[in-house]
């Protein structure tokens, strides 16, 4: 390949390099957006030079990848003003600190989708988006992206916590929460609007355990997606959990119908599992006619509780 040695070359290197040298000083990184464009190294100037893009071609160069090469004055050159060969590792290593971070600041990775930091641990409109990031690495280790994740930094991510499964770990906090109340109160009749920290005691910074139960019910209907694994469903009811109370009693009697079948073969499905785990702890189970019977009631509402 021929090296950059030619006038053209010289003179784009003469005026840019000056320019990223400047910029590396003002920001300390050359972590250059390819659209940006600068007259003085480090303010956004749409008429100005190319710099962005520049860095972009000489990584390619640098890779074997352009129609040129690199000598290596210039590789010294640029490695003395901090060039980044490798800009997509530079990034993901720069997100992974801030992870870190807000995992020994926090002690989980349980960030909000809009999270966005400069330090890591507090919020800051101005940084970047660590909670998309760590949303983004969950869709990828789960195969909805067309991207992977190497077992290298698999292990980095669950060495400060990563969460895989967000949903299912939010589940079990505020599933701790609800058996917590069950333990203090013996029953789950929790307002609407109780919100707690430690399950039974009312704190309106808490978690909203009355919307929780609330939302439990509608999945069990058919109301909400997704249906509850067989373990959500056996600890519920492990803690007395109510399907039917007062205010829903009606979807109980509901007829079948073209418009609802869809979601009542969710509940009668859910009603079948209730029952069954009625048997989970080594409970003998009924003949095939007591078991039939038994389960009709249920279905009929023989058994329903006010509340």
């Amino acid at each position: 390949m021929e090296e950059i040695n030619n006038s053209r070359d010289y003179n784009r290197w003469s005026r840019m390099y000056p320019l990223v040298k400047i910029y590396y000083d003002y920001y300390g990184n050359l972590d250059i957006q390819s659209d940006f464009k600068t007259k003085n190294g480090y303010e956004r100037d749409d008429d100005g030079e190319y710099v962005g893009a520049w860095i972009r071609d000489l990584r390619t160069y640098y890779n074997g990848k352009g129609i040129v090469s690199l000598d290596k004055d210039k590789i010294e050159k640029l490695n003395a003003i901090g060039m980044i060969w490798d800009v997509y590792q530079y990034r993901w290593n720069k997100m992974y600190l801030l992870a870190k971070i807000y995992y020994d600041y926090h002690g989980d990775l349980d960030i909000p989708n809009d999270f966005k930091t400069k330090n890591g641990y507090e919020r800051d409109d101005d940084g970047v988006s660590l909670g998309t990031w760590i949303r983004d690495l969950r869709s990828v280790y789960h195969g909805n992206k067309n991207t992977l994740l190497d077992e290298e930094r698999i292990k980095k991510l669950n060495a400060i916590g990563m969460i895989w499964d967000i949903y299912q770990y939010r589940w079990n906090k505020k599933y701790l929460l609800a058996k917590a109340f069950y333990d203090h109160n013996s029953h789950l009749d929790i307002k609407s609007k109780f919100k707690t920290l430690d399950g039974y005691t009312e704190n309106s910074n808490g978690v909203n355990m009355g919307n929780f139960i609330q939302v439990q019910r509608k999945r069990y209907l058919g109301f909400l997606e997704p249906n509850f694994s067989d373990e959500q469903l056996l600890l519920l009811e492990d803690i007395r959990m109510l399907w039917f109370i007062k205010k829903n009693k009606f979807y109980q009697e509901e007829i079948i119908t073209d418009e609802n079948k869809s979601r009542k073969q969710i509940e009668i499905y859910n009603r079948l599992r209730s029952y069954l785990n009625k048997f989970s702890h080594n409970n003998a189970l009924f003949c095939k006619e007591e078991l039939n019977q038994c389960f009709l009631h249920d279905l009929e509402g023989k058994y329903f509780v006010k509340k």
